[in-house]
């Protein structure tokens, strides 16, 4: 597919919604998300895009949660106790990467996007999931 160059106001208003969540919530990932695929960029274009994006907003966040003392011993422990299902899900996210259809994997990302916003929505009017 041909990639789309979109204008400068469409881009900076992923940009801007990235990082009103990014600083409210932690989770600037949708926004970004829905841009590359609006970019049309294959599967490995958008993990190396993504991953250049999401790096140095990690690292702020992190930056600003410990400057805030938000780190507990708690958080430690839950963040530690990811890590196995992080790691395989990562693996197994590289290995469907590398072996998915473009035009599926456009059509995946949208799926989990909507259903991760959808998730989101209910979880705010209905209180817990």
């Amino acid at each position: 597919a041909e990639k789309q160059n979109l204008p400068l106001a469409k881009t900076v208003l992923f940009g801007l919604s990235a990082g009103i969540l990014g600083g409210a919530v932690a989770e600037p990932g949708p926004p970004a998300v829905v841009f590359g695929t609006l970019r049309k960029w294959t599967p490995s274009e958008q993990r190396t895009m993504l991953s250049r994006f999401f790096l140095p907003v990690q690292v702020l966040a992190m930056s600003n949660f410990a400057a805030a003392g938000l780190f507990t011993s708690d958080l430690l422990a839950q963040s530690v106790a990811a890590i196995p299902g992080v790691v395989m899900a990562s693996l197994a996210g590289t290995w469907i990467n590398r072996r998915i259809d473009p035009g599926r994997f456009a059509g995946a990302v949208t799926t989990i996007v909507i259903a991760l916003g959808a998730i989101s929505i209910s979880a705010a009017v209905g209180g817990e999931l």
